[in-house]
């Protein structure tokens, strides 16, 4: 069970004309106990994990006709406490984040000539803090750390106008971290558009970097500072696709795509001890993605998606072998509002990779959700918004995420929306 509350807030300005400053807050406090397993043996306390965080957003934007940017400064900071049970040592302790993430973004979009398209900026972050597990005898893992990275990036595109347009476009991405060296980042893609049709091919290299969770599990393995010799993980996407416009009510889109993932991080246990963590994972995936949206009428909306996968190794985790979604929107004449939707999602195997459990299965499922709005003018109140009831999981499917999870059953929600 878990309770979480929410609060934010915006406030702009216009500080003078092409010139606007706003200010982002938003608070969160949430707290999530944890039976354990379903059918594992009880341990004289329930764990809990709580969460406050607090997020501030400033955004300096600027708009002088076809040239646009804005810079970002955040502040991110949090306390994280999650009470735990010690099997071995038979008592409760803590374990405690206190993080403080901040940085920059800056970002510039730019016409340097007709059909011309250049946006360039950069991307600046520290993030970490401190951590310690408190046990009644002792604090453990102390460590107080902070990643930081620092990436510029920039990309062009020129559409060559006529019956048939033509766009090329080039991007890239170079990223310098504290503990990680250097990383770069790369795309590449051509779009063709003809009447009502357009097809395309891209490749991007993108990559993934370790994090704060290896750090803190080599100060307790005793391996101090080795985390560092982690290397980030890599994955090249391939992709072509075609979207046509079926007339004036029907679209669809579709594609073929190649995922080449290298050194994926993984679990390596004992013997011999201590664990730790290697770049030993890699695999394949190729797909199939497609979607159709039709609007037979001004009322109705129609929407189907899919995706066929296959992977090398079967056991990637997290791939279900076929996905579907449908969905319906009926909008009524006096304001009433139907939202109907449908998915399909195929057995796949899940994977903790802090952990040397390895990859399980866990079973398919079919889910349906439903919500139905009515405005506040069909009850004779002078009011924008609506008062909506919401089913989740209406056929009451038995399924879940991780095994000895259960997810829940049939579900109904009301709730209110005003607006002034």
């Amino acid at each position: 069970d878990g309770e979480i509350t929410a609060a934010s807030g915006r406030v702009g300005f216009r500080i003078r004309e092409a010139w606007d400053l706003s200010i982002l807050y938003e608070h969160t406090s949430s707290s999530v106990n944890d039976p354990g397993m379903l059918g594992a043996p009880a341990i004289p306390i329930v764990p809990n994990y709580d969460i406050r965080n607090d997020f501030v957003l400033t955004s300096l934007a600027h708009t002088h006709g076809v040239w646009n940017g804005s810079i970002k400064l955040y502040l991110d900071s949090g306390t994280f406490d999650w009470l735990q049970w010690s099997g071995s040592e038979q008592h409760a302790f803590r374990s405690i984040t206190d993080s403080a993430n901040y940085g920059l973004r800056w970002r510039e979009t730019m016409s340097p000539w007709p059909g011309g398209n250049l946006v360039i900026g950069l991307d600046h972050d520290l993030y970490g803090g401190t951590f310690v597990e408190r046990h009644p005898e002792d604090d453990r893992l102390n460590s107080d750390v902070t990643f930081r990275n620092t990436a510029p990036y920039a990309t062009l595109s020129h559409t060559f106008s006529g019956k048939t347009s033509v766009t090329p476009s080039v991007g890239f991405r170079y990223n310098d971290s504290r503990y990680f060296g250097n990383q770069w980042g790369g795309q590449a893609a051509i779009t063709v558009g003809f009447g009502g049709h357009s097809v395309y091919a891209n490749w991007a290299h993108a990559f993934n970097l370790p994090g704060v969770y290896a750090a803190v599990q080599y100060g307790g393995w005793g391996r101090g500072d080795q985390w560092q010799d982690l290397e980030a993980e890599t994955v090249d996407h391939l992709e072509i696709g075609w979207l046509a416009s079926l007339g004036r009510s029907l679209r669809l889109t579709t594609s073929l795509f190649r995922d080449d993932v290298n050194n994926a991080i993984r679990f390596i246990p004992p013997p011999p001890p201590p664990p730790l963590f290697a770049n030993i994972g890699a695999y394949t995936v190729n797909g199939l993605e497609l979607s159709l949206q039709a609007e037979p009428s001004d009322r109705l909306a129609l929407f189907f998606g899919g995706t066929l996968s296959s992977a090398d190794p079967e056991t990637v985790p997290d791939l279900p072998r076929t996905t579907a979604v449908g969905g319906v929107t009926w909008s009524g004449y006096s304001g009433w509002r139907l939202n109907f939707d449908v998915q399909w999602v195929d057995d796949r195997y899940v994977l903790n990779p802090r952990f040397a459990s390895g990859e399980v299965s866990v079973e398919s499922y079919f889910m349906a959700n439903a919500k139905l709005s009515a405005p506040w003018r069909w009850l004779g109140l002078e009011l924008d918004g609506s008062i909506f009831v919401f089913g989740e999981n209406l056929t009451d499917t038995e399924y879940q995420y991780r095994i000895g999870y259960p997810m829940p059953g049939r579900m109904i929600q009301i709730g209110l929306e005003i607006g002034f």
